[in-house]
């Protein structure tokens, strides 16, 4: 996992490519709520993400808000939805639920969680994608201010390494 930057409300952001770095879930937050999920997934990266699903629903820490971007955004979200509503339907309690949402516009997905989440200082983004997006989220933490906006393009694409 690796710090990217603090961004104009002092919120903290790190990135994974969750391809390239084993282990990846050890690596996030334990025995808070007060963090956001961001993830960038297309449809190759479809098994990835199903499987990498189990480490928020098993966590005692899951998300307060998680943000689904990439071809997968709608998909990502319905996938972590069902994921939490079958572990609820079989009588597990969480301390809080997450809150999911999709982004088919890449940057608009960044600037919701920088300047629109209030209650979380904290942004893991997790990177499943062959090409990767680090320089484009490094770019996007460090440019988003209170002035900013993304495209009103409804469909945006990252700028891939």
């Amino acid at each position: 996992m690796e710090f990217l930057g603090k961004t104009y409300n002092n919120k903290e952001i790190f990135y994974c490519h969750v391809r390239t770095e084993k282990n990846w879930y050890e690596h996030l937050p334990q025995n808070t709520h007060s963090w956001i999920l961001f993830t960038i997934a297309n449809k190759e990266d479809k098994d990835l993400l199903k499987e990498s699903i189990k480490h928020f629903t098993n966590n005692i820490s899951n998300p307060l808000f998680i943000s689904c971007s990439g071809e997968l955004n709608f998909d990502g979200e319905f996938l972590f939805d069902r994921a939490f509503i079958s572990k609820i339907e079989n009588g597990y309690e969480y301390p809080s639920h997450s809150t999911t949402m999709g982004y088919s516009n890449f940057s608009e997905g960044v600037e919701f969680v920088i300047k629109h989440v209030f209650d979380a200082q904290l942004v893991i983004c997790l990177d499943f994608t062959v090409k990767g997006v680090k320089r484009n989220l490094t770019e996007l933490t460090h440019v988003i201010n209170d002035d900013w906006e993304s495209s009103d393009n409804e469909f945006e694409e990252p700028e891939y390494d």
